[in-house]
């Protein structure tokens, strides 16, 4: 299944110093006027209207230690609405695609992907080019300030002998850039930084859901502390102080697909898909020879892997909503009822005619998992949601 090109509008970062007192803060405007922050007019079409929009680009921290990743970037469009609410776009493809330069293009402030500009000319009624481009062209089409930002990562090689993405470096600056945006509140006069909404895809999702679950956790105050973070100080016996004006919980979260259980993401997978593995590799289509890779071997590990999962499945007796256990046998069929259950409220929700375009401009047009029809009833084969029709 192919996966949709995905935009990350990078954040302004902070440049504030964590001391004994809270006025030790640099707020943005200062920042700009010290040239420390760069600031740019970019005009993306959006549904074929051009928009003005402001463009600022500057480090989120006082002290980073990764300072080409660790900027954060503003766009606050000419419409903004007075108490905006704030779209944090959050990247981690993956858990690892999080640096700066590979999400935003360092001389338009836009991401380039594949030497197209996402951010150029985006209809967002057909949702076409695919990505999170979409969601930030609809915030900023509706008056909404959108930010992102990098920061270190999994991706990131050695500094000075020492991994630098190490968890919880990529959390404990998503929450950084967080706090910088709230530490600059009278800067950003038209930003409700009360109404911080984060949104993640798959890493990034499960980021966003991490991000909502710890908001202000004091066990991430002292790596806050050491990068100089907004909001962080220190007191003589050396406890660390969280400002309560200046805080990393949000508003909402918007958490597609999040990949929250580490420890088994990968069994969880060759559950799922090690049949079509399967068919894949006796067709001669599982094409993982071209990067060198034993096809044999991905399978022996793939059904290594589905049996690992069979096995955690069924020890972590869980219960059914009719009391009986679930087990790796009937997980499928409880999948099956979820995704039922989904497809049906959408149906109540956008109709038949408004779910039919949006499959069409997915990467699932071609594939014939769901079929509508006109009087609201529907054919869904879970199968061939996996499969696809090139098997």
């Amino acid at each position: 299944m192919k996966k949709s090109a995905l935009l990350v509008l990078s954040f302004v970062l902070a440049l504030f110093s964590a001391s004994v007192c809270y006025g030790a803060e640099i707020d943005l405007k200062k920042a700009l006027e010290n040239g420390e922050a760069t600031k740019k007019i970019i005009t993306p079409l959006i549904d074929g209207n051009p928009l003005n929009v402001e463009y600022y680009v500057a480090p989120y921290v006082a002290k980073p230690n990764r300072p080409e990743d660790q900027l954060i970037n503003i766009y606050i469009p000419e419409n903004v609405k007075d108490k905006a609410p704030v779209l944090f776009v959050i990247n981690n493809g993956g858990w690892m695609l999080d640096a700066y330069a590979l999400t935003v293009d360092d001389k338009t402030g836009v991401a380039i992907k594949d030497g197209v500009n996402y951010l150029t000319d985006i209809d967002t009624k057909s949702m076409t080019p695919k990505g999170r481009e979409q969601f930030s062209a609809m915030a900023l089409k509706r008056g909404f300030i959108v930010v992102s930002y990098g920061a270190r990562s999994r991706n990131n090689g050695a500094t000075d002998g020492k991994y630098l993405g190490h968890s919880p470096a990529t959390a404990v600056d998503t929450k950084a850039a967080i706090r910088y945006l709230r530490a600059n509140k009278d800067f950003l006069k038209n930003a409700d930084t009360n109404k911080i909404i984060a949104n993640g895809t798959s890493g990034g999702g499960a980021m966003t859901s991490l991000i909502a679950a710890s908001g202000n956790s004091p066990d991430f105050y002292k790596y806050l502390f050491e990068i100089g973070a907004a909001g962080i100080s220190q007191d003589d016996n050396g406890n660390f102080i969280n400002n309560p004006e200046i805080g990393d919980e949000i508003f909402a979260a918007m958490a597609y697909c999040p990949i929250t259980d580490l420890g088994h993401a990968d069994a969880a997978y060759e559950f799922t898909y090690n049949s079509t593995r399967k068919e894949l590799f006796k067709n001669g289509n599982l094409e993982y020879s071209n990067a060198g890779a034993d096809e044999k071997d991905i399978m022996t590990k793939s059904d290594a892997l589905k049996a690992n999962y069979i096995d955690y499945v069924n020890n972590l007796k869980l219960k059914r909503a009719d009391g009986t256990f679930l087990t790796a046998e009937n997980l499928e069929g409880e999948i099956i009822a979820l995704m039922r259950k989904e497809i049906e409220l959408t149906i109540k929700e956008l109709g038949v005619e408004k779910m039919r375009a949006d499959i069409l401009n997915s990467d699932w047009h071609e594939n014939n998992w769901l079929v509508l029809n006109d009087d609201g009833s529907y054919a869904y084969d879970y199968e061939q949601l996996w499969t696809g029709t090139n098997i």
